[in-house]
């Protein structure tokens, strides 16, 4: 791993590279990627910083491990994920109270995996739990999204780790309709629950798959 100094940051970058053409090395970084090089513009570095594998806590053991043996279900190699730690939010409408729910974290280690038919974001919880972040899949690849949820859950099962989701009313086809963008919510909901996710808490819409 190498180092590289941006903007008075310090960026840890996993491999050698080469710049490509035409880039302005003072204004931007590479960060490799078997499928796909990632580029982070300086303004961006402020929210979004390549972890330091040396700041390691139980919970983010539990997220690589997970994210190591998922890599081997779904056909890829552990460093086709794309480590980073930044913020997170996620905001939803809850049905049950009727009102608005909103989840931070200030830093979240995040590890994700995209190609042309799906995005895929985990993230650490605990030690004993990981967190299904996001989950799209392109229209010309229907049913990888079903194939993608059992590798997750088959994971899961394999090391004993409880998975939490929590679905968004959110679909990036649908403009200002909120009737149909509350029946996207209880579909995806549904969804979730023919696989066994179960509401675990009065106080979150989030849903918990225990292993098997």
């Amino acid at each position: 791993m190498k180092k590289m100094e941006l903007n008075g940051k310090t960026l840890n970058v996993f491999d050698e590279f080469e710049v490509p053409d035409g880039a302005d090395v003072e204004k931007m970084v590479i960060i490799p990627n078997s499928k796909t090089n990632k580029y982070l513009k300086d303004k961006d570095i402020d929210d979004l910083t390549i972890y330091n594998p040396s700041e390691k806590s139980v919970a983010l053991d539990t997220l690589e491990y997970f994210a190591t043996i998922l890599a081997e279900k779904i056909g890829i190699t552990p460093n086709d994920w794309f480590p980073q730690r930044s913020p997170h939010a996620s905001k939803v409408f809850d049905m049950k109270t009727k009102k608005v729910f909103f989840e931070k974290k200030d830093e979240l280690h995040i590890m994700s995996y995209e190609d042309e038919c799906f995005r895929l974001e985990i993230s650490e919880v605990s030690e004993d739990c990981v967190e299904l972040l996001w989950l799209k899949v392109n229209d010309r690849c229907k049913g990888k999204g079903t194939e993608i949820l059992n590798f997750v859950l088959d994971t899961a099962d394999e090391l004993g780790i409880c998975v939490k989701v929590l679905p968004v009313d959110f679909d990036p086809f649908l403009k200002d309709n909120q009737k149909t963008s509350l029946d996207y919510l209880k579909w995806l909901r549904d969804w979730y629950r023919s696989f066994e996710f179960k509401s675990y808490s009065q106080f979150t819409p989030a849903l918990m798959y225990y292993p098997k």
